[in-house]
């Protein structure tokens, strides 16, 4: 049985709560009991209904948590994640301003290119700038770059 196989959620028990297949041992009771230093053998004197691997497992589970992994038995935690996924963020101001500049540099060196097709260059660039929600803010970053299509005036970025 493999560490993931160890641990088990069922909404109908345990109120969701991971727990290790065949016990009601919830996983936080154990790490509850190693976050107070507790050894294995302390542990496993006070449970008897696991075993060392059980709480080998648990360390693991908590590991791919904090890591970000989620686990492949684990449906309800994939299935909102993917329903989160589907909800579109709205960039900061801060990161509005950051991509406003970055255009308005671009356009000082070709000012002839479509402004845009530089909002489309510019926030489909990074990664983590595809998953933004750019349509519901497009005027307002227009407003930011006005200031760079002016040809006589420098420009001055303010970031509130």
């Amino acid at each position: 049985m493999s560490n993931h196989d160890r641990i088990v959620r069922d909404l109908e028990i345990c109120g969701g709560q991971p727990k290790i297949r065949g016990t009601n041992v919830l996983v936080l009771d154990i790490l509850d009991w190693l976050n107070e230093g507790k050894s294995f053998d302390e542990i496993l004197e006070n449970f008897p209904a696991i075993i060392r691997e059980d709480i080998q497992a648990i360390i693991t589970y908590a590991k791919d948590l904090i890591a970000g992994e989620s686990m492949t038995h684990d449906i309800n935690v994939a299935r909102a994640k993917r329903d989160l996924s589907l909800v579109p963020r709205k960039p900061t101001r801060l990161v509005m301003s950051l991509v406003a500049a970055r255009i308005g540099k671009l356009l000082q060196k070709d000012p002839g290119t479509s402004v845009d097709a530089l909002i489309e260059q510019v926030t489909s660039s990074k990664e983590s700038f595809k998953e933004l929600d750019w349509a519901s803010v497009h005027d307002e970053l227009r407003v930011l770059i006005e200031p760079f299509l002016r040809p006589n005036k420098k420009p001055r970025m303010r970031i509130h």
